[in-house]
């Protein structure tokens, strides 16, 4: 519900803009459409691809095209009809925004997702509202105040708004809500075993910038256990580790051995990353 209301708002809200920016379009100077495109484009590709980058999770390339995408056409089609600078302008935010989104929408723990789509949200809202008190500005700076009708649909009455954001943050933080049902947002849980001697141990050295070995190879038949070894106090996105080859998605902790017990596997390559697949190592199976 969340996700769905928070689309909903972000798409009307800036369609609106576009339109409004387009209307008026006569009555703006170029120095003017640049800031209107740029921000708009910025702030819906930034909000859209952190939405998308939360539904997807691990999958950073799929909310990067789409944040990127929204946000170069927002940028585009905001600023062309005021000029082709301005449209250049936001093509460029567009690009930068749906970048930083997709990031932040995937590296965010499961348990901080609420508040973090929320103050987005929010964050949305007030430049909007801001944006468009600066197109109006800059229309009443060119012709007479009277002969200028700045009429707004209710939607981007700035109360409306904020009482939306806070009704919205009030329903997610005053209850128990969890984005899916069937997969309720817990932080990384590493599933620890005790390792016993009787599987094959695999170490995995957890550096700043790698994994050491970066590939690990298994005979056949072998019951294996993944021990990832990370060092004291080590501050990287390398520690919160998925693979989708083995089925898990774990946080490890620093200066401990961390033990993850894959049993007997078939022959082949299974891929393991950091959540922000910067860093990734996998597991042979000969």
């Amino acid at each position: 519900m969340l996700i769905a209301v928070s689309i909903i708002l972000i798409v009307a809200t800036t369609l609106f803009v576009t339109y409004y920016t387009y209307h008026h379009r006569k009555r703006l100077t170029c120095m003017g459409g640049m800031m209107i495109a740029m921000t708009n484009a910025m702030m819906s590709s930034v909000s859209i691809g952190t939405i998308v980058g939360v539904i997807y999770k691990v999958d950073l390339s799929t909310p990067t095209i789409i944040g990127v995408v929204f946000g170069m056409i927002v940028g585009y089609i905001t600023g062309k009809p005021i000029s082709l600078m301005a449209a250049l302008d936001g093509l460029g935010a567009g690009i930068m925004g749906g970048m930083m989104g997709a990031m932040l929408g995937v590296m965010l723990l499961p348990s901080k997702v609420n508040m973090m789509v929320v103050f987005i949200l929010a964050i949305f809202v007030i430049v909007m509202i801001v944006l468009v008190k600066v197109i109006d500005e800059e229309i009443t700076a060119r012709v007479k105040k009277s002969k200028v009708e700045l009429k707004k649909p209710f939607l981007l009455n700035p109360s409306f708004l904020i009482i939306i954001v806070l009704f919205i943050a009030f329903s997610v933080f005053s209850t128990d809500y969890v984005l899916s049902e069937s997969d309720a947002p817990n932080d990384f849980e590493v599933p620890l075993t005790t390792y016993n001697g009787d599987s094959l141990q695999a170490v995995i050295n957890v550096q700043m910038f790698s994994y050491e070995p970066n590939n690990i190879s298994i005979p056949t038949g072998e019951s294996v256990v993944l021990n990832f070894k990370a060092i004291d106090n080590l501050i990287s996105c390398a520690i919160y580790i998925y693979s989708n080859d083995l089925d898990f998605r774990v946080k490890i902790t620093s200066g401990e051995e961390n033990f993850i017990e894959l049993g007997e596997l078939e022959p082949g390559i299974y891929n393991f990353a950091c959540t922000m697949n910067m860093f990734s190592g996998s597991v042979t199976v000969y």
